[in-house]
């Protein structure tokens, strides 16, 4: 039943009909608040908005009279994907947009945290700045964290490694609207499976960035780690693992070459003398160098190699990952592909 969702043919594009697309594990009084805030979005701001939330395998069971219509006049649907297990955040946005994205009834997807920390009221600003630039993605640049200091001052340090290893700058994360044509070129790369903001800038895609500030969680805490955050850091590296080996070894070899000099310099011009201990320091200078040209030559092979092996294609395999989708109500005509496996 889900291998029907891939050969279906997309539908005629309606304007301006944006879909939603939010991961949710546990936070359901989050996301239910949220959703009272983005009804009255589309209600002040006239907008078409189809919600679809990714539950990312949630232990917690979705409350009996959780999304119901008559509490959210103004948004036109509103559906959950059920995964068969909790795979975590970015992996579960790339099954929800490799889900619309074959459905096609939307012009853009908005991705946003289901917590409340993506503000709903910075919506309509990432829209317009879209449907003047209907050929990029927007992304929403994060000017002010809500987090405290010792968060930040990690995060900083995170992204002058960001771009010192990759040689890109982020500043976003998520919360971003993709044209529907340039979410199915994002669906066939498999990165995405790993992180949405790094696959965006590693895809040549044209992207634009809109200042926002990041709210604060609507109900209790996060729960990602410090681990977890530096896992999730470590994924968004390895899209640009190429850029990074590169990068790494020349960052190597020229702090060896930088020691080296001052070794040489210290023998040549100074009065300090340890009998044999430039020659020793230079040896060991000179073996981890060719060590590091070794690693270098090894790494690019494997990247190289792995080219061309089948890659985790999100568009064509994300539905051995759906369990099923809920369609908790339409007002409209939306496509529900997945629907029929809960009849």
């Amino acid at each position: 039943m889900l291998d029907a969702v891939v050969n279906q043919p997309s539908r005629a594009i309606e304007p301006k009909h944006f879909a939603i697309l939010l991961p949710v594990f546990d936070d359901w009084p989050s996301f239910g608040s949220l959703l009272k805030s983005l009804d009255t979005i589309a209600k002040d701001h006239q907008l078409k908005l189809s919600i679809v939330a990714v539950n990312d395998g949630s232990n917690l069971p979705l409350p009996a009279d959780f999304g119901a219509d008559q509490d959210l006049p103004n948004l036109h649907h509103l559906e959950i994907i059920n995964l068969v297990c909790n795979l975590g955040h970015q992996q579960a946005i790339a099954i929800g947009l490799s889900l619309l994205s074959k459905r096609g009834d939307h012009s853009a997807i908005l991705v946003m945290d289901s917590d409340g920390e993506d503000s709903p009221d910075d919506i309509p600003q990432l829209l317009a700045d879209h449907n003047n630039n209907t050929q990029h993605v927007v992304l929403a640049e994060r000017i002010s964290r809500s987090e405290g200091p010792v968060f930040n001052a990690f995060y900083f340090i995170y992204k002058i490694i960001f771009r010192t290893l990759t040689g890109q700058k982020i500043s976003s994360g998520n919360f971003c609207v993709i044209p529907i044509e340039k979410c199915r070129q994002l669906t066939y790369m498999s990165n995405l499976w790993n992180s949405l903001p790094a696959t965006i800038l590693s895809s040549r895609i044209p992207h634009r960035l809109v200042p926002t500030h990041r709210a604060k969680r609507l109900f209790g805490s996060s729960k990602l780690n410090f681990v977890g955050l530096v896992l999730h850091g470590l994924q968004a590296i390895t899209v640009f693992a190429e850029a990074v080996a590169v990068r790494l070894s020349l960052l190597i070899l020229a702090m060896i070459t930088v020691a080296a000099v001052i070794v040489a310099g210290t023998r040549i011009w100074t009065d300090i003398f340890v009998p044999g201990w430039a020659s020793s320091m230079i040896g060991i200078l000179a073996i981890i160098g060719v060590q590091t040209l070794f690693l270098w030559t090894f790494t690019s092979m494997v990247v190289l190699k792995n080219r061309s092996l089948m890659q985790m294609i999100p568009a064509i395999q994300y539905t051995i990952y759906v369990k099923d989708v809920l369609t908790l109500f339409s007002r409209n005509t939306v496509s529900n592909t997945l629907d029929s496996s809960n009849s």
